[in-house]
C-alpha cells in the first residue's frame, strides 16, 4: 500500500490503546485550536494478529483469531481496546493496513 497524502498518520496496532490514545491527542489539540482537524490515521496490523482490521471490514464484529506474527508488540488474539478503537477509526475516516510477516 502506497500512501500519497503526507497529512496521513501510521499507527501500529494489538490491542487498540495506543491508536486510541493517538486519536484523543489530536482530538485535544482540535478542541485547543493548535490544529484545524484531526489527520487521517491508517492503523497498521500484522496479517497474522489483524482482529481489528477484520472488524473494521465487517462492520464491527470481532472474529476470535489465534494470532502469530513475528510483531510480537502488536500480536493479540483479541483487542483489548478493540470497539473504542474501531469507533475511532469510523468516527474519524481512518483506514487499515495489514502487513505481512515478511514485510515486516
Amino acid at each position: 500500500m502506497i500512501l500519497r497524502n503526507s497529512r496521513c498518520r501510521i499507527v501500529p496496532v494489538g490491542d487498540g490503546v495506543i491508536l486510541s490514545g493517538v486519536y484523543k491527542g489530536f482530538r485535544d489539540l482540535k478542541k485547543a485550536k493548535l490544529i484545524r482537524k484531526i489527520p487521517k490515521i491508517v492503523a497498521v496490523q500484522a496479517e497474522g494478529s489483524n482482529a481489528l482490521a477484520n472488524a473494521f471490514r465487517n462492520k464491527g464484529e470481532f472474529p476470535k483469531i489465534n494470532a502469530k506474527t513475528v510483531a510480537d508488540s502488536i500480536s493479540v488474539d483479541v483487542p483489548r481496546n478493540g470497539y473504542h478503537a474501531l469507533k475511532q477509526l469510523i468516527e474519524f475516516s481512518g483506514d487499515v493496513c495489514i502487513v505481512s510477516d515478511d514485510e515486516y
